[in-house]
């Protein structure tokens, strides 16, 4: 989903550049780790309770 809006603004973007490319995947990458984190507490917390 997210490289299909990569994909989006290359194509829409005739400014779009390098820094901004590697900016976004910067971004990108931040927001998956946060994601994974949120998940794995969020399971942590439902497998304490069915203890």
């Amino acid at each position: 989903m997210l490289e299909e809006q990569h994909k989006r603004i290359e194509a829409n973007n005739p400014r779009f550049n390098l820094f901004n490319k590697k900016e976004m995947e910067k971004t990108t990458k931040h927001l998956n780790d946060e994601m994974n984190e949120t998940t794995e507490e969020f399971y942590n917390k439902k497998k304490k309770k069915t203890m």
